[in-house]
């Protein structure tokens, strides 16, 4: 890697550690002990902050001169486009099952509520039957699904390991939650790859 492609890789690795750290439930406990009422604020501010400093990364790596390493030419773009088309149809199953209020921070500002809620029950229904990250998963094949280069590849490999790992972390808080429930959710449903769907649906012919 050339000096640009090791400032975008740091960059973009110091992202993911920031971004992990902001939404780290002890590191959110003390916030909301510093900030009290202003606390609501929180979930709105972290996703600004998010968005603008990986756009910065993003046109940055734009920047960045690099070598196509693979293409998607001949038969293979439909392979492609089956790809793209699952990934945006998980986004869209996976939606039905979120508050993008919530998401976005803005219903904790009109309720005055905190960062995080919780709904006392585990939803399962719907495309949550198939993977328990369902947008985790789409983001992934989004990520390899696009032409690569030098750079889209360094991009790529980052934010694949992050989001392994940060389905797992995420994975840790819900069986904090939910208890004995998402173990058992855990056991039925993989969490991402659909594997245990598929085993389900040959296994059933």
């Amino acid at each position: 890697m050339d000096t640009n492609q090791i400032l975008l890789a740091s960059s973009l690795i110091l992202w993911c550690i920031i971004h992990s750290v902001m939404i780290d439930n002890k590191i959110i406990n003390i916030i909301e002990n510093i900030l009290d009422s202003n606390f609501r604020f929180y979930r709105m501010f972290h996703n600004i902050f998010s968005t603008i400093t990986l756009l910065i990364i993003i046109l940055f790596a734009y920047s960045i001169p690099n070598v196509l390493i693979f293409r998607w030419d001949g038969y293979l773009i439909i392979i492609q486009a089956l790809l793209i088309v699952i990934g945006v149809f998980f986004i869209a199953a996976g939606s039905k099952n979120y508050n993008f209020l919530q998401l976005a921070g803005i219903q904790q500002i009109l309720n005055k509520s905190v960062h995080k809620s919780k709904s006392g029950k585990l939803w399962t229904g719907g495309i949550l039957k198939v993977t328990r990250h369902p947008w985790y998963l789409a983001v992934l094949i989004l990520l390899w699904a696009r032409e690569l280069n030098s750079t889209s590849i360094i991009i790529n490999i980052i934010f694949s390991i992050y989001l392994v790992v940060g389905t797992y972390l995420e994975e840790q808080k819900l069986k904090i939650e939910f208890g004995e429930t998402y173990v058992e959710y855990q056991k039925e449903v993989s969490m991402l790859f659909p594997i245990k769907w598929l085993k389900s649906i040959f296994k059933n012919r």
